[in-house]
């Protein structure tokens, strides 16, 4: 069993190869627990396709049927689930920023994906960039807009991101998104975050990086 991910070059936006590419390469060289595991890939004249574990996106997991009257219990369990989802994306996150050297940059619910076991894996790695390295500048300046608003910090919808190169503070542009994107987890599963990581949510949401 795996998962297929196919970018149709005859269909899709060709402004946005490169993301693909992008996303092809670092996938294939970056292996951790808690990222997306690339089983195998080509580029072709027409597509590009990768083959990982099997997993479903997030956007689905979280729309999968539940009662509408659910006990404690089982409120608990889809609590703990939400929190080990958070646990693998924090660790993956960290991996990148620390061993790799590089900003996920596309951190939002597309990202995520759910295996059969309940891990939670980061993949959508498009827009990873060492932003210390002029060209990956260059390319995440170029396509920096293609993520949802939602999941942007401030200084990502004003433009003065780059303001944060001199120090690590850039990295925080991942913290505020997936934030974001676990606020928004949380809200869809109709449950409230446990009192330590709503401070995490709250700090991640702050306007001011260096926070």
């Amino acid at each position: 069993a795996v998962s297929v991910f196919r970018y149709d070059k005859k269909q899709a936006d060709l402004s946005q190869l490169p993301m693909a590419q992008r996303a092809f390469q670092k996938l294939r060289t970056i292996k951790h627990p808690y990222i997306l595991a690339f089983l195998d890939g080509i580029e072709e004249e027409s597509a590009v396709l990768m083959a990982t574990e099997p997993v479903v996106p997030l956007s689905s997991w979280l729309k999968q049927p539940r009662p509408d009257a659910i006990s404690e219990e089982a409120r608990k369990d889809i609590k703990d689930q939400l929190v080990w989802g958070t646990k693998c994306i924090l660790e993956a996150t960290q991996f990148l920023h620390r061993q790799c050297g590089l900003l996920h940059g596309f951190l939002g619910p597309q990202a995520i994906f759910v295996s059969k076991n309940g891990d939670w894996k980061l993949g959508a790695l498009d827009l990873a960039c060492a932003l210390t390295d002029p060209e990956d500048q260059a390319f995440f300046a170029k396509f920096d807009h293609k993520l949802d608003r939602r999941y942007r910090s401030q200084e990502r919808e004003d433009g003065s991101w780059r303001s944060l190169l001199s120090t690590k503070a850039y990295l925080s542009m991942d913290s505020y998104s997936l934030g974001a994107v676990l606020a928004m987890a949380f809200s869809t599963l109709h449950v409230s975050p446990p009192e330590q990581l709503q401070n995490y949510l709250t700090k991640a949401g702050v306007s001011e990086p260096r926070r």
